[in-house]
């Protein structure tokens, strides 16, 4: 995605440490309101270069889509920039809170394994919920009131993310297509009764276009 940035003067690349993971990041879409904001971003991550966590491609995801990677009682956040994070508890934990990880990445974030969901706790003390196979479900702020609402199908897949749910005034949401292959074919976004869609194919949305144009993944090195 570097020379796709370097050809029309959009995104980003960066080398996220400690954990070397080579990022591009591509915004595609951007909304929100006088209480907060949402920004869609195509995200490469060369450490997930040969995995296909949400059928886009691989080695790419949306900035919106995490998800945990539950392994028995092995768990990592798989982020926003698609970086692998571990989620640590202590074995010399009291049985109260045997569940409670903290994240080693140094954000401050905790993560909580209630009896129906896991619980992302950031140290704003807004909230993330995932269900028990790892899909984030859902985001609530500090006081409580539901940010993002995160839909699938019956597949498994993202199927929509709704802003601000409960609230009708401020109604909007991004809704997600797959094909037949059960690959991201098309993004639309929803507000105030209007719905715009762009096909991802190589000849039309940017992803497509992004597809073409990747020559590398990684920094060359200097020698």
């Amino acid at each position: 995605m570097s020379n796709f940035n370097n050809k029309y003067n959009v995104g980003s690349a960066s080398l996220a440490e400690p954990f070397f993971d080579y990022c591009h990041t591509l915004p595609l879409v951007a909304f929100g309101d006088v209480k907060s904001g949402v920004e869609l971003s195509l995200v490469f991550n060369s450490n997930i270069k040969d995995e296909n966590h949400f059928n886009i491609g691989s080695g790419f995801k949306l900035n919106l889509q995490k998800k945990l990677l539950i392994n028995g009682s092995t768990v990592k956040l798989l982020d926003n920039n698609g970086i692998k994070v571990d989620c640590n508890h202590a074995t010399n934990q009291t049985a109260q809170y045997a569940t409670v990880y903290a994240l080693n990445d140094n954000s401050h974030r905790i993560l909580r394994k209630n009896t129906d969901c896991y619980e992302l706790e950031y140290a704003d003390f807004s909230k993330e919920i995932f269900d028990t196979t790892g899909k984030l479900t859902n985001l609530f702020d500090k006081y409580g009131e539901e940010m993002m609402r995160y839909i699938y199908n019956a597949n498994g897949l993202l199927e929509s993310v709704l802003y601000r749910p409960g609230v009708s005034e401020t109604y909007k949401a991004l809704s997600f297509v797959y094909d037949s292959s059960s690959q991201l074919a098309s993004i639309s976004f929803v507000a105030a009764g209007t719905t715009v869609t762009k096909d991802v194919t190589d000849n039309g949305f940017v992803i497509g276009r992004v597809r073409q144009e990747i020559k590398d993944t990684k920094p060359k090195s200097k020698n």
